[in-house]
């Protein structure tokens, strides 16, 4: 038994496989959020006008395919399905990709700011490790009473420590048509 076990270990790239799953995990819980919210906001709303039923072209079409309807060639990121509308950053509406990372640990962040920064968007320590500098200004903005605690603290050098860390959150990586 334990020589099947190796040998299915040996053809099946295992860190691939679990890769794979952990980006499908993260783009089912991204869609079911997605469609929670859609619901959530429907609820409020009229119901929608009946659709006329689907019916069959004639058989004489001629077929031309258009280029417009291929997949995006670009990878898709899990994190756009819960990402705020209001920013360019990767600022999020819930911590969607498993527990939040105590953001506490980065010196200059206490309960306070902490909750802020929940408030924000800011749930993990794979968002600040890869803030640009135009995030890191679209951020400090958004933190009154805290501005430029980001740069003189150096959030995005710790974060990028504290990231590395077992136990912290992982960024869902994107994927995309191969993937």
């Amino acid at each position: 038994m334990n020589s099947a076990i190796r040998s299915i270990e040996n053809r099946v790239d295992l860190v691939g496989v679990e890769n794979r799953l952990t980006s499908i995990e993260y783009g089912l819980a991204a869609t079911h959020h997605m469609l929670r919210s859609r619901l959530e906001q429907s609820a409020d709303l009229p119901p929608a006008p009946q659709r006329e039923p689907y019916r069959e072209p004639p058989r004489d079409y001629a077929f031309t395919p258009q280029s417009n309807l291929r997949p995006p060639e670009a990878a898709l990121d899990p994190i756009d399905m819960i990402r705020t509308t209001d920013t360019a950053s990767n600022l999020l509406l819930e911590p969607g990709f498993g527990q939040a990372d105590n953001l506490e640990k980065i010196r200059g962040i206490g309960p306070m700011l902490r909750q802020l920064l929940n408030d924000t968007g800011v749930f993990y320590y794979w968002q600040i490790a890869e803030w640009s500098e135009q995030d890191v200004a679209s951020v400090d903005a958004l933190l009154p009473g805290y501005q430029g605690r980001i740069t003189r603290d150096r959030w995005v050098e710790q974060a990028r420590e504290l990231a590395d860390l077992p136990g912290a959150a992982q960024r869902p990586q994107p994927f995309g048509r191969d993937g």
